[in-house]
């Protein structure tokens, strides 16, 4: 509660204009956002969620709450750490300080299945995988807005089969498009 009186505190004094809450992955997620949408809700305008097509939960789970406390949700992750921009593969090389490297073994390749469908969405309609994570994740309730993970991949050595990485410039484009 001290927190949340010296967040509004700031506020008052004209040292931010919003207040949010930006919760990791971790264990108790979902309460800890549904918490404080009740106990501090009237002071939150914009919550940063996990959210796209392939990690609905446990995002989804507090979308209801958001729109009931009147919270705007800012996604980010939309394109599941790469995998909708095309340019990522299991053979992608990643650096030690990349934070994918903590996800599951086989996480690229389980997603597969869903970029296939996804890609033939996209075909239908003139849009690219991330476009389309990206229309799916504005489409749910409260999200006003979608911040992909934007990451040019380390070329893989030569002989090994993945595709060739992506320029930023390039992502961005895509997503303003």
């Amino acid at each position: 509660e001290d927190v949340w009186k010296g967040l509004v505190a700031l506020r008052e004094e004209g040292l931010t204009r919003a207040l949010g809450i930006a919760p990791g992955p971790a264990n108790g997620f979902t309460l800890d956002v549904l918490t404080c949408l009740e106990r501090f809700g009237d002071e939150i305008e914009w919550a940063m969620l996990i959210l796209g097509p392939a990690e609905p939960w446990p995002g989804r789970l507090v979308l209801e709450a958001c729109v009931q406390h009147d919270v705007r949700v800012l996604t980010r992750v939309t394109d599941y750490g790469g995998a909708f921009w095309g340019d990522l593969a299991p053979a992608t090389p990643m650096g030690d300080w990349d934070h994918r490297r903590f996800r599951p073994d086989g996480w690229i390749e389980r997603v597969e299945p869903l970029l296939r469908a996804v890609r033939e969405i996209g075909a239908a309609r003139g849009l690219t995988p991330m476009q389309v994570a990206a229309q799916w994740t504005l489409a749910q309730p409260a999200v006003h807005c979608v911040v992909p993970t934007l990451i040019e991949e380390m070329p893989a050595p030569e002989g090994v089969d993945a595709p060739a990485p992506r320029p930023i410039a390039e992502k961005r484009a895509e997503l303003a498009a």
